[in-house]
């Protein structure tokens, strides 16, 4: 072995040792940083602050069951219904005379006591009782739309409520040939041994109130404050201090998401249980905030669905990227010498070893 040989070795190993510190440096930047991409967003919840949504639900279910309140706004729906209002809101909600407080669908004979649900008040009905086609032959158009929206608003604020949308559709006949609804029934059978009349009784399962509105409302409202006061915090600490800016805000909106949720399951929860107590059993249903959990979760099931396909798209970009990065150390790694045998092998070891030790003679 001859000097520019050991030369030409040393040469090769150095051109190997540096190509491979490339190759760890390029996976070290693929298992760093590039993995970061795969994470979900962040959440960072904290016990403090699911503590506050949960005092945010009970604040809503407490202002749906205040009886104080209730009979503050049934007052507004009784002027309302006089021939005369005495108060300004009575004025704007005024809506004595509606046909819709009398009409029936297809004309058959129904429960009286819970007028609304039976006829002239479900603004989707298909049965000739939609108020907005009852009011306007009574009144024209546009009058008989405006009057429609009016009367429609101002139910929710009696004891009794409005109907729930597409309540119609749960219409049955007899074998008396009367009409009956599913609701009807269900509140019939909730109402035994509670104490409760079957009309008191749909009353707290299956019509929409204006406290429950205002309730729910407020529910949201305290939760979107927090966030927002949350978010201002953080991005006041991202000006201070730098190791703060990882995100462009506190929580991800997904993490908004789960927080108004558990603000709201709280509200319902609330109200059923209170209900419950006060109702020998018959639970309290909050349905804006019952309405507006099913919009929650579906927001929620849509960001996480959009979370998870970003992952996906750039779980796809890494592997394209291991690809290139493996067919890189295929060609590179054809270069080195291969043996067929044992043999072979031991040999290459016996020259490398004389190499080195003609090296170490040559600097003697």
């Amino acid at each position: 072995m001859n000097i520019d040989d050991l030369d030409s070795d040393i040469l090769r190993l150095e051109a190997l040792k540096s190509r491979s510190d490339e190759i760890f440096s390029e996976i070290e930047k693929v298992t760093s940083a590039d993995y970061s991409i795969l994470s979900r967003s962040d959440d960072d919840i904290s016990p403090p602050d699911i503590a506050a949504m949960v005092i945010f639900g009970i604040a809503g279910s407490a202002i749906s069951n205040n009886e104080k309140l209730k009979e503050l706004l049934d007052d507004i729906h009784t002027d309302a219904s006089l021939k005369h209002p005495k108060t300004l809101l009575g004025k704007l909600l005024h809506h004595t005379g509606d046909n819709i407080d009398h009409v029936t669908r297809g004309g058959k004979s129904f429960a009286t006591y819970l007028h609304r649900l039976y006829g002239g008040h479900d603004p989707f009905s298909i049965k000739g009782d939609n108020p907005f086609v009852v009011l306007c032959k009574q009144y024209g158009i546009p009058k008989g739309i405006i009057q429609a929206i009016r009367h429609l608003i101002a139910d929710p604020f009696s004891k009794n409520g409005g109907v729930l949308p597409f309540s119609s559709f749960l219409d049955f006949t007899k074998e008396d040939g009367t009409v009956g609804n599913y609701l009807d029934e269900w509140s019939k059978e909730a109402a035994k041994g509670t104490g409760l009349s079957p009309q008191e009784a749909y009353a707290e399962l299956f019509s929409i109130k204006a406290q429950d509105i205002g309730a729910t409302t407020v529910t949201i409202v305290l939760a979107k404050l927090y966030i927002k006061i949350r978010n201002e915090i953080y991005k006041n600490q991202m000006r201070i201090n730098s190791s703060y800016s990882k995100q462009e805000k506190y929580f991800s909106r997904i993490a908004e998401s789960q927080l108004k949720l558990i603000a709201l399951m709280t509200n319902i929860a609330g109200s059923a249980t209170w209900g419950m107590i006060k109702h020998g059993g018959i639970p309290k249903v909050s349905i804006p905030a019952v309405l507006s959990l099913i919009r929650e979760l579906i927001t929620f099931f849509c960001l996480n669905y959009k979370d998870l396909k970003n992952i996906e798209g750039n779980t796809q970009l890494i592997m394209e990227d291991i690809n290139l990065l493996e067919n890189d150390i295929y060609i590179r790694a054809k270069i080195l010498p291969s043996y067929e045998t044992r043999d072979e092998y031991n040999d290459e070891l016996d020259r490398g070893y004389n190499n080195f030790e003609a090296l170490l003679s040559r600097s003697k």
